[in-house]
């Protein structure tokens, strides 16, 4: 168990993650122990066994082919688990380290619609951060070694099995895989916590209360994660006012009560 202090320092964000995401992620974000079922571990995805399971409760809900349910299901799960990486380094440059073995997972219905909870993560901070060297807490070096210790913890360690059982069972190429990682950066930065009352347009760091801001913060975060997320996203505001352009498709389309996403680089594609 980590002191209370690594629970202070996620506090600002786990306000935030309260109102934009409406009870996704319960306790506050973080669970002082292991919760029981229907509480499973992060890691769990990465068994084929397991993940064909989950998907496959997916297409039975919708209709869905095998590989659209393996998108739709990637995607709710990865807006989940990066929001608190994004938001925690936008607000106070404090970074939850979400590995698998710290997450918690509890579906809900058809198993695309998650909850997503975090037990004793090791918080990321800078070396002046009142909380550098106190129980729970990484100190890293700068800025750039936050962004690498956050991508290699999420990202690689995290998301990239899980993404390799889906590749292999699923039969879906990584590019539309890792296309919803890169939005699952921008997303909180750019659409949802901006339009939360007491969010980052007018409570957040002065830096993030305009859209050039969050637009800048959104292209450091792609870059900086690492494995090719900023070449996924066309970070152009569009005609409608849409913040950013997909460069690869999550596939919702593909469903009949679903229509193309505001942000889907297909219909793109038939414009003259």
């Amino acid at each position: 168990m980590t002191a209370v202090l690594a629970t202070d320092a996620l506090a600002p964000l786990a306000g935030l993650l309260d109102r934009t995401y409406d009870g996704a992620y319960p306790a506050g974000l973080r669970l002082d122990r292991t919760p029981g079922a229907p509480w499973r571990g992060g890691g769990e995805l990465a068994d084929g066994d397991r993940l064909e399971a989950v998907v496959a409760t997916v297409m039975r809900r919708y209709g869905a082919t095998r590989h659209v349910a393996a998108a739709l299901l990637w995607k709710t799960y990865t807006y989940r688990v990066v929001a608190p990486v994004v938001l925690g380094w936008a607000l106070n440059r404090r970074v939850p380290l979400a590995t698998a073995d710290d997450t918690v997972v509890r579906p809900g219905p058809a198993d695309n619609r998650l909850s997503i909870a975090l037990v004793d993560p090791v918080v990321a901070v800078l070396p002046g951060d009142d909380l550098a060297g106190t129980p729970g807490t990484r100190t890293v070096a700068d800025h750039d070694a936050l962004l690498r210790e956050a991508g290699e913890a999420v990202l690689t360690r995290h998301l990239l099995p899980v993404l390799a059982t889906m590749i292999a069972r699923c039969k879906i190429g990584q590019r539309p895989l890792w296309g919803s990682v890169a939005e699952a950066v921008a997303h909180p930065l750019l659409i949802a916590a901006p339009r939360t009352p007491g969010g980052l347009a007018d409570t957040g760091p002065v830096a993030l209360r305009t859209p050039a801001g969050r637009m800048a913060a959104a292209r450091t975060l792609l870059d900086g994660l690492g494995h090719g997320l900023g070449e996924l996203l066309d970070l152009t505001p569009a005609a409608d006012g849409t913040p950013y352009r997909r460069r690869t498709c999550c596939l919702a389309f593909a469903l009949p009560q679903y229509d193309y996403c505001k942000t889907c680089c297909v219909p793109a594609s038939f414009e003259p």
